[in-house]
Parts: C-alpha cells; structure tokens; sequence
C-alpha cells in the first residue's frame, strides 16, 4: 500500500519534446480558431456553418475516419467512446431521417444538415484526441493550448468590458471571413457590460471559461513545463473573466467545478485556495464597482427575475411539441427561434430529437465524468488524477448548464467538450497502458 502511494505521487516521467504528429497539429489549430477567432466568423462562401474551426474539424474527423482503416495508424482503438458517440448519432439521424417524410420548411432542413456537419465536426475531434494522441505529453500539449485559449477568450472579454476595446471587430475584418448575422460580443444587463470574449453570447462564454477553470488550476499547480509565471496568470485571467458574463449559470457552473476541485485538493492546496478566493473577490471588488452588488440581487431576486420566469414558462410552452413525437422528436436542430426561443439544451433536445436523444445527449455529456473517475483509480501519475478530477467538474458543468442556455445551438462549448471528452478517453488509456506494462505507440500518423 505504502509503494502504490508513493507510486501516485511521482511526477509524470519526463521525455524529450518529440515533433508533434499530423492529429496534435490539427487539435491544436482546432482548438486555435476556436478560441482565438469569433464565433460568428466565417468563410463566406461554405454559409454559416463555415468557421475555420469547423472546417478543421471536418477534416479531423476524415483523418480519424482515413487512420482507423489502415491497422497500426492510431495510437490506440478506444471503443467505449465510440459506441457512445454511435448512442449519440442513432437517435438525431432517425429523427433526421423521418423528418424528411413530411414537408418541411426550408430554413427547417437547412437547421438539420448544419447539425449533421456539425456533428461530424465533434465526432472527429473526440475521437482523434482519444484515439491518435500518443503519449502524457501529447495529451497536456493539447490541454495546455485548451487553457491558453480559454484564457486569451477571457482576455479579449477584459477588453471589451473594460477598457472598450473589441479586439472582435479588428478580427472581422481578417480577408476571406464574414459576419454570420451580428457580431455582438458585449451585451448589457442592468447597466453593466456582458462581454462574450469570442464566444457568440455571454453565458456561453461564462460556462466555456468555467469548464477551463479545473484543468487550469490542474497545470498550475503540477505541470512544470510551462513557467509559474504563466500557469497562474492563465488561471487568474480565466477566473476574472466569469464574473464579467454576468450570469447565474457562468457562477454556479464555476462553483459547481470549485467545489469538485476542493474534494480532491490536499489541505495546503484548500488553504492557499481560499486565500486566493478571497484575493479574487477583492480585485473585483476594487476593479468591478457595483459587479458584485449586481450578481448578489441576481441571486435574491431569483422569484421574481424576468430571465427565470421565462425558462420556467417554457415547461408548459412546449409541452405540445414534446407530445407530437416523444421518442424520437421533430428533427434535430428544427425547433427554431420563430417557433420560440429557448434557453435550455434538455427541453430543445426532447423537442427535436425525443426522449431517445436526450438520454443519448446526458450519456454524452457523462463521458468526462465516467472517464474522470477510472482514471483516479487506474492512473498512477498525480497530474493524471487531478485531471481526472477536474473532468468530472467538466461533465458536471455541461449538464448544469445545458439547462441554463442551448449550448448545442452554440459552437464553442460543444467544441470545446469535444475536446476534453477526447482527451479523457485519451489519458485514462495511457495509465492503463502504463499500469499493465505495454508500451504506448508512439507511431505518428502520416502527413
């Protein structure tokens, strides 16, 4: 017992940089556009699906598709993912496919076939990280880039809300990209700015940058390859961006990963966290006049806030659709705004793609969690079960806050989950590949 201890508190073992192979090269760019380009950019003549980020995702997902044929070109088969991600698929495409037997309003089918690309898209970029990734250095590579770009995302929202400088709009005008609709990246809200970063709306952004949060305290306090300097100011920047989203659900979610992060922190780490949380609540005491003040009504107010009455009111609003077709839906991405705009992923999943689809989408949104617990108890490396841990406050932040706003009707968070449900398949696969002995391939797959 004493030798497994002092076997999970070792450091990861360190290698020498290797070059990064085809599949880090194109998660990294992935996760790149995503970050660092608006939302709401895109290639002007591919139509509203066409952000760079997508277009790399589909071709993540064709080099994923091309690897898995030939034997030896993935780092590993990890079938649990894909049989999750096949739950996923069955139920949106027999609601695609009966959608079609009726006639539908073009706008309708439109909505249906951005959803299949865009499933493609986060198909393709799970299933590469999990299963092309090749070692621990690979894998916190891609984790390392996921926090800087949440963290330049939060940066860009400091911008806005502070100093009224929209680095957005200088972005827009990169030749060869166009505007879908309105680039609103700073809304208002009882007189304070809500910047979205590079997000397409605030909560978004408030969620993206919570679910960063855990991997970010993660690698500043165990991954010694990025300078101290850098790993706390990504966690700090992260951190003072959540609170300027203004929202409930940006809170919440970064208490929900708080709390999941205290469980598994030793006593040093609870005290210097606490420290660093009442730090935090000062800086935005003194820097943020009336943020605080706002936030705390929102939280009184909650019986008799406009925003919450109308999630409420929904229930009873779309009752109707639901009972039109309760196992399979309407068609998926079909419940459009001219219908009724709503704020919640579960209710717009029973409407388009039943209650088939929804329990699918919770399986999906469960994979960080399910993933994040075998490694705690598999791996051996302390960054790896720390990891682990912050995962599960990923999972947990999804399913919250999918109740909160229609993340799936938005392209950074499902993106990003993408990301991180790859990345856990990928890291629990390396411990068990290291507990077991065998040596993880370390081949690269071809250009």
């Amino acid at each position: 017992m004493t030798g497994l201890m002092a076997t999970a508190n070792d450091a990861p073992p360190t290698a020498p940089q290797e070059p990064r192979s085809t599949a880090l090269l194109l998660l990294q760019t992935f996760v790149i556009l995503l970050a660092v380009l608006p939302a709401r950019l895109v290639i002007g003549p591919v139509g509203s699906f066409g952000s760079p980020a997508s277009i790399v995702g589909l071709l993540a997902f064709g080099l994923w598709a091309f690897s898995s044929l030939e034997p030896g070109l993935l780092a590993r088969r990890v079938i649990p993912l894909r049989v999750g991600l096949v739950m996923l698929w069955i139920p949106g495409l027999c609601s695609y496919g009966v959608m079609h037997l009726t006639a539908r309003d073009g706008d309708e089918v439109n909505a249906a076939d951005r959803w299949i690309l865009f499933m493609l898209v986060w198909t393709g970029v799970a299933l590469l990280a999990a299963e092309a990734l090749r070692n621990r250095q690979d894998v916190l590579r891609l984790l390392r880039l996921v926090v800087a770009g949440a963290a330049f995302s939060s940066f860009v929202a400091i911008l806005q809300a502070r100093l009224s400088i929209d680095l957005t709009t200088r972005l827009a005008k990169i030749p060869g990209l166009s505007v879908a609709g309105e680039l609103d990246s700073v809304l208002r809200r009882n007189g304070l700015a809500r910047p979205a970063g590079t997000a397409t709306h605030p909560i978004e952004f408030g969620c993206v940058l919570a679910m960063a949060l855990g991997p970010a305290l993660v690698l500043a306090s165990y991954d010694h390859a990025w300078p101290r300097l850098r790993r706390y100011a990504a966690v700090g920047i992260i951190g003072l961006g959540i609170p300027l989203a203004v929202s409930r659900s940006a809170i919440l979610s970064a208490g929900i990963v708080g709390v999941v992060w205290f469980i598994a922190a030793d006593a040093a780490q609870r005290v210097r966290g606490a420290l660093a949380a009442l730090m935090f609540l000062m800086v935005i005491f003194l820097t943020s006049p009336g943020l605080l003040g706002t936030l705390r009504q929102y939280f009184q107010n909650v019986g008799t806030d406009d925003s919450i009455s109308t999630r409420t009111d929904d229930y009873a609003a779309v009752t109707r659709y639901i009972r039109q077709s309760p196992l399979i839906g309407r068609g998926p991405a079909t419940f459009l705004p001219k219908y009724r705009i709503l704020d919640n992923q579960w209710l717009a999943q029973l409407i388009e793609t039943g209650i088939l689809g929804t329990i699918a989408l919770l399986g999906f949104f469960l994979l960080p969690l399910l993933y994040g617990s075998a490694i705690r108890r598999v791996n051996r490396v302390r960054i790896d079960r720390q990891l682990g841990q912050a995962l599960i406050g990923v999972s947990l932040v999804a399913i919250f806050s999918s109740g909160t706003f229609d993340a799936f009707s938005f392209p950074t968070m499902p993106g990003f989950f993408s990301v991180y449900v790859g990345l856990a398949a990928a890291l629990l696969a390396i411990g068990r590949a290291e507990r077991a002995g065998d040596a993880p391939n370390h081949l690269p797959l071809p250009a």
